[in-house]
């Protein structure tokens, strides 16, 4: 039987060329936000810096009422009831690899941390490897045994309640169609059919049934300038694992965009923000600040009002169960961060904006929802990332 689950995993956005972690911190002006009211929309409080920050969380997982991050090849927990943070483990890395340790995708199956991909280079007995599991409850680090398919940066992974697929990315001067989905029972891995389209800048979900693919690049061979494709998609796929097959979606009613944001309700897939055309230099006027929301089961997609916030991309959303929660980012180009943010109402088909976080503002940064709030950790701002976070409350 297949579990539902629903998974709130960071997006990794990036340019399409592996880049070096930020050096020292560097502060820059936050743009400002549009006008809206946040009276009646929650509150924050601050959580406790960690011991080490990272530029780009490959993953947040809330585990045993505990925040576990993924920074690169650290996994670090913060324990709400002691307020502390702890260093659970520090993966070996290969000495000689591209972008050593980081950038790999991670997904919880309920007992084990699955990392893949990117630059992860497990060094394991004097053999590297491109994925490892690691079990946070008992500190047991084991590796996986080699893909099908190649390890590759900017590739997506799910948890389906019984796989991890990873999919997408980039290979080589094209975007990649091919996957490959792990069971951790059986140890094992299986190549998944291709897809009708490749995936690099992309939007991916789980629902129970389908990971759901939307926007993104479709001219990656012919990049643009420093790495941002000439043209994204306003098209998507989804992926049965039952058959092993791939449909179209229906045409959007947004403008093709890519970097964006996806969550996905229990009913419908919301996609918000990205980016519409090429811009290496902020500020940016081709990203867009639209939202609209898909549905699987009617093959219909549904137009939202524009909210408070400006476009932007490296943000961040999370599903609560009732509201989608949007906060930080930057406009394309990065150096700028935002520490706004805004709650979406389905029911209500309305938004709220948030009130002031006590953090920074930033962008790449990890979000999850624990049940009763979401919790901002790391990402970065121009030239340094951040080792702190904040939890917020929603009060509607």
């Amino acid at each position: 039987m297949r579990l539902r689950v629903w998974l709130l995993v960071p997006l990794l956005l990036a340019t399409a060329c592996a880049q070096a972690p930020p050096g020292d911190r560097h502060l820059a002006d936050s743009a400002e936000p549009n006008a809206s009211t946040s009276e009646g929309a929650g509150e924050w409080r601050a959580i406790p810096t960690a011991p080490e920050g990272w530029y780009r969380p490959e993953g947040a997982f809330w585990i045993d009422g505990r925040l576990v991050v993924v920074g690169a090849a650290t996994i670090e927990v913060w324990d709400p009831r002691s307020d502390a943070w702890e260093v659970l483990v520090r993966i070996p890395q290969a000495e000689e690899c591209e972008g050593c340790g980081y950038s790999e995708t991670a997904v919880w199956t309920g007992d084990e941390i699955l990392l893949w991909g990117g630059g992860f280079s497990y060094l394991a007995e004097g053999s590297p490897s491109a994925g490892a599991a690691f079990d946070p409850r008992s500190g047991r680090l084991r590796t996986l045994p080699p893909a099908p398919v190649s390890p590759r940066w900017w590739h997506t992974a799910v948890w389906t309640g019984e796989e991890m697929i990873v999919w997408g990315g980039a290979c080589g001067e094209h975007e990649c169609r091919d996957g490959a989905a792990y069971d951790p029972g059986s140890d094992s891995w299986s190549a998944i059919a291709d897809a009708p389209i490749g995936g690099y800048a992309h939007s991916v979900v789980w629902t129970g049934d389908e990971m759901i693919v939307w926007g993104g690049s479709d001219d990656y061979e012919a990049e643009g300038s420093f790495g941002f494709p000439r043209r994204f998609l306003n098209t998507g796929v989804a992926y049965d694992p039952a058959s092993d097959s791939w449909r179209e979606l229906a045409q959007a009613p947004l403008e093709p965009r890519g970097w964006h944001s996806a969550v996905w309700t229990g009913q419908e897939m919301i996609v918000w923000g990205g980016v519409k055309s090429p811009c290496t230099t902020a500020p940016c006027e081709s990203y867009p600040a639209d939202a609209g929301a898909y549905d699987p089961v009617a093959d219909a997609w549904r137009e939202i009002d524009q909210g408070p916030l400006s476009g932007r991309v490296d943000h961040t959303a999370v599903w609560t169960g009732e509201y989608m929660i949007v906060w930080g980012g930057s406009p394309p180009g990065g150096g700028l961060g935002y520490d706004d943010g805004a709650l979406y109402d389905p029911g209500a088909d309305s938004w709220k904006e948030l009130p002031p976080a006590p953090i920074d503002e930033r962008y790449r940064h990890a979000a999850l929802w624990t049940g009763s709030e979401m919790v901002i950790w790391g990402g970065q701002r121009g030239d340094g990332s951040f080792a702190d976070g904040a939890a917020f409350h929603p009060g509607v």
